[in-house]
């Protein structure tokens, strides 16, 4: 059985908007091994915390994105991420 990783992010919004939040970790070759998705609308000002579950080992690089939406994935800012800790 795989082990899973408990991850949460925050998200402060400056200009309201309707995006899909994405959050995909990666392992060390750079592989994905799993991503979590949904789509939101945020209003100006508003910051917003999220948490998931994605099966995992320790030592994944987690990486969250704001696109404009599933289809197109233009981002709506650089990603960010961290290392998951084992």
């Amino acid at each position: 059985m795989t082990p899973s990783t408990v991850f949460s992010f925050e998200i402060n919004v400056t200009v309201g908007c309707a995006c899909a939040v994405i959050a995909a970790l990666y392992d060390a070759a750079g592989e994905m091994l799993g991503f979590s998705s949904f789509e939101a609308e945020f209003l100006n000002g508003e910051a917003e915390t999220f948490e998931g579950t994605i099966a995992s080992s320790g030592g994944a690089v987690l990486k969250a994105f704001i696109w404009d939406d599933l289809e197109t994935m233009t981002p709506k800012c650089a990603a960010e991420s961290a290392v998951v800790k084992k």
